[in-house]
């Protein structure tokens, strides 16, 4: 099967978006889509720089310690959930662990459970080794499955994630 690869630029967060940045992002997403109806492996990586200084610096100004807590202490009762999961492996590590929370599922694809997902109203994203090369391999997985706190403010929101991936899965 061809593959395709298409990404993005990297967009400077500390400035406002722009016409070009709207028209990049949906031209790409158009090529990306086209090209996977065609049949052919498509892979997307849309660049952002959400991890930069000067967001970092941004956000101090801003005050925005309690979201970032807020979103932390959801991610967190996320992983808790999905620990309990025998199939379900959590895949964050690190001393400070932020709020995408990233896991895989036994036996499940990332995208398929993604798709699934969206069946039942539920947005999150999958990620392919190709998107990670840095240490899938050391995990021993070949993507994973983001949960984003974007789409999840409340506890109950993340217990309705979780009942529709247990529903999926078993």
């Amino acid at each position: 099967m061809p593959q395709f690869y298409l990404t993005t630029a990297i967009d400077y967060v500390n400035s406002r978006p722009h016409l070009g940045t709207a028209y990049e992002k949906v031209t790409a997403d158009v090529i990306a889509r086209y090209q996977r109806l065609r049949g052919v492996d498509t892979h997307f990586l849309m660049g952002n720089d959400e991890h930069s200084q000067n967001v970092h610096r941004r956000a101090q100004e801003l005050g925005l310690e309690p979201i970032r807590d807020r979103a932390w202490k959801l991610a967190a009762h996320l992983r808790k959930l999905l620990s309990d999961h025998d199939r379900v492996k959590v895949l964050d590590r690190g001393a400070v662990l932020g709020a995408t929370v990233t896991a895989s599922v036994d036996g499940w694809a990332p995208a398929n459970l993604v798709r699934e997902l969206r069946a039942r109203g539920i947005n999150t994203t999958g990620q392919a080794r190709i998107d990670a090369i840095i240490d899938y391999a050391e995990k021993g997985i070949d993507g994973s499955l983001r949960i984003s706190p974007h789409y999840f403010n409340t506890e109950e929101e993340l217990s309705t994630f979780v009942n529709a991936l247990d529903e999926i899965i078993s």
